[in-house]
């Protein structure tokens, strides 16, 4: 198991107005491993989404991100979860569990119903709305868990 950061948000050149999941691994691998699985289990909060001015103050707090993310991680607070099944059950059982199935299912729906919502958003922060909105409204309408 290795630790990560990770970006909820839209992205940094805000090309794209769907919000994007960046996850930022802090180890070096000595091989590629694209097409891998990855598992990735959201355990804390650091701060919320910010514009910055300039490429060097983005750079310095990703920097300091990446340190209270160490710290936090470190901690012991989240040893529980190293023994937790997710991590360690092959990769098959997780996706032939029907649960598991329906939350992915649940996750396309409402990206879907996202999708549709902001295709006349005029602007990021608009589309901003118009996600919270959507994915709202499709989980209080009994689509997700």
């Amino acid at each position: 198991m290795n630790w990560t950061t990770l970006t909820l948000g839209l992205p940094l050149m805000r090309t794209l107005l769907l919000q994007t999941v960046e996850t930022h691994i802090l180890h070096e691998f000595s091989e590629d491993f694209y097409g891998s699985w990855l598992r990735v289990v959201v355990l804390g909060y650091i701060r919320p989404e910010q514009n910055f001015e300039s490429l060097d103050l983005l750079i310095s707090a990703i920097k300091g991100d990446i340190s209270d993310a160490i710290i936090q991680l470190s901690s012991g607070c989240f040893d529980q979860y190293y023994d937790h099944p997710f991590m360690s059950c092959p990769v098959e059982t997780i996706v032939q569990n029907p649960s598991i199935v329906a939350a992915y299912n649940a996750a396309v729906h409402a990206v879907e119903a996202v999708d549709s919502k902001i295709q006349d958003a005029k602007s990021p922060d608009e589309a901003d709305e118009k996600i919270t909105s959507a994915v709202n409204g499709h989980l209080t309408n009994g689509h997700g868990s």
